[in-house]
């Protein structure tokens, strides 16, 4: 399988700047809608921590996501010397310590909120919001250099997004602690970013792979 060709990168990134565009304002939206329910409960406090750790999130996450770099090194330096499987097999460790970052952040956001609030779909909006803002704004401050950098970015964004979703109806309906929703999170994002790395694999694949 070839590389895309020009015209289809040139479609592949507009269509991708579009995903990341609607990503952000869904995520955005959430927020705003479960903002104004706690608003409407008279729930400022929370509100107003929440809106804190939206913001102090992504400077306090990038601390504990460095590790990641012991596995994504090592997948850069193996796909530039041919080694391609081995290359993938360490960009997915990479992610599954990525995703296991915004795990214990997203399932912690999920168990704080629900137990601090009186209106349940209040709750699950902020949290949803509070807990994917932060990930979508580390995202987008990825650099970008080609289509595929915007492919990944889209795909770690649409990836963060499905798991939170997940662990979210889990939460809903079966409860749980933080560890065991952690652990839907965890799984669902692990699944799809397989899922993902395959997908980008066989989009970009070199005729000599």
């Amino acid at each position: 399988m070839q590389r895309l060709n020009n015209n289809n990168l040139y479609d592949m990134t507009n269509f991708i700047g579009m995903l990341i565009g609607l990503f952000s304002a869904l995520a955005g939206l959430a927020g705003i809608i479960g903002g104004i329910l706690l608003i409407v409960a008279g729930e400022w406090s929370l509100l107003f921590y929440l809106i804190v750790a939206s913001v102090v999130a992504p400077f306090a996450m990038a601390i504990p996501m460095l590790p990641g770099a012991l596995f994504a090194l090592p997948a850069v330096l193996l796909d530039e010397n041919g080694y391609h499987f081995l290359s993938k097999v360490f960009a997915w460790f990479s992610s599954l310590y990525l995703g296991l970052v915004f795990a214990v952040w997203s399932s912690y956001v999920f168990i704080y909120v629900m137990n601090s609030t009186e209106t349940f779909w209040g709750g699950v909006f902020a949290s949803f919001g509070t807990a994917i803002s932060p990930i979508v704004f580390m995202a987008s401050k990825e650099p970008i250099e080609d289509a595929l950098d915007s492919v990944n970015q889209t795909l770690v964004m649409l990836t963060a997004q499905i798991a939170l979703l997940f662990m979210i109806v889990m939460g809903v309906l079966s409860g749980g602690t933080v560890y065991e929703l952690g652990t839907f999170y965890f799984t669902a994002f692990a699944v799809l970013s397989a899922a993902s790395i395959t997908f980008v694999s066989m989009m970009f694949k070199s005729p000599n792979d």
